[in-house]
């Protein structure tokens, strides 16, 4: 009779790939004894008609184009002439998935972060992710665009701890997600600080450059702000620095009802609760969101010469 013939002709490998991925592609075939399969030949078309050609039980191929492979099997046996069997499978090949990380965005009162504090709604990337005190998102790694919506105009100026920065006039930052990883950014709301250095001594305005740094936070350093600038809700050290003068250096307190000296660390400081009328006053004056810095006048030393005293002498005095 006729020599048996090859069947059960079947390819393992994968049928979904990542492009420029490459793959291993085993043949399997079966065929009487003591006939063997001794030939195996691939038929390799990508998505745009290329042929590729390629023999052995077992090959290699990349995959370097996305779209729908087709793959082609024939196997052949010893006998004379060959009979051979075919078959035909599909690999489908796509853009890799990127890595991704998750996002957290909490919403708190102040900068100690331990009060959450609802808002509207968490835009991360301009989708919106609903409202709350936090939200968790699974995203792509790399950078993504997160805004936040608060309650009547809550959180249109905000602090971020991952960035140690506040953001305005709107509550909206980038934060850099990584593989594999949970990124929380910790915000906080904030507002406008006007800070003005008066001097207590002479009745005048003076230049001065103003410092703040978290009281409730350990380790925390001084950052220098500008009048205008954004400083978070929260307790803080304040310090203005003026040549000649002083330094003077309080604790105030940022808060929904406006910005509030709580005391005076500089000695013989005042917190004012209005603006001091008593000459040479030196302090701070605080009402709602400007601050206004009394500064005292700097002890100098001098050498003077006396006339009825021999030799000159050396004494501390005001300028």
């Amino acid at each position: 009779g006729a020599p048996p013939g090859v069947d059960h002709v079947k390819i393992v490998g994968p049928t979904t790939v990542s492009v420029g991925e490459t793959v291993t592609l085993t043949g399997m075939a079966h065929t009487e004894a003591p006939y063997k399969i001794v030939s195996w030949t691939w038929t390799i078309t990508d998505p745009d008609g290329a042929v590729t050609t390629k023999t052995g039980k077992t090959i290699t191929h990349t995959f370097d184009k996305v779209g729908v492979w087709g793959i082609r099997l024939e196997a052949c046996n010893d006998a004379t002439p060959p009979n051979c069997g075919t078959t035909t499978q599909k690999i489908t090949v796509s853009t890799p998935k990127p890595p991704e990380g998750e996002l957290t965005v909490a919403t708190y009162d102040t900068i100690t972060f331990t009060t959450p504090r609802d808002v509207a709604t968490f835009f991360i990337d301009g989708v919106d992710k609903g409202g709350g005190y936090a939200v968790t998102a699974k995203l792509p790694a790399g950078t993504h665009t997160v805004a936040i919506g608060g309650k009547e105009g809550e959180y249109d100026k905000c602090y971020v701890n991952i960035l140690d920065k506040c953001c305005a006039p709107f509550c909206t930052f980038t934060v850099d997600v990584k593989a594999n990883e949970t990124t929380v950014a910790k915000v906080c709301k904030a507002t406008y600080i006007y800070l003005s250095a008066y001097s207590g001594s002479s009745g005048y305005d003076i230049t001065a450059k103003f410092y703040y740094k978290p009281y409730d936070i350990p380790d925390a350093v001084y950052k220098e702000i500008m009048t205008g600038g954004i400083i978070p809700f929260g307790r803080h050290y304040i310090k203005a620095v003026a040549s000649g003068y002083e330094t003077l250096e309080m604790i105030i307190s940022v808060s929904d009802s406006g910005i509030k000296c709580e005391y005076a660390l500089s000695q013989g400081a005042v917190c004012y609760g209005s603006a001091p009328s008593t000459p040479g006053a030196h302090g701070l004056y605080s009402r709602n969101f400007i601050v206004k810095m009394y500064l005292k006048k700097a002890a100098v030393t001098k050498t003077v010469k006396f006339e009825s005293v021999p030799g000159d002498a050396t004494i501390t005095v005001l300028d």
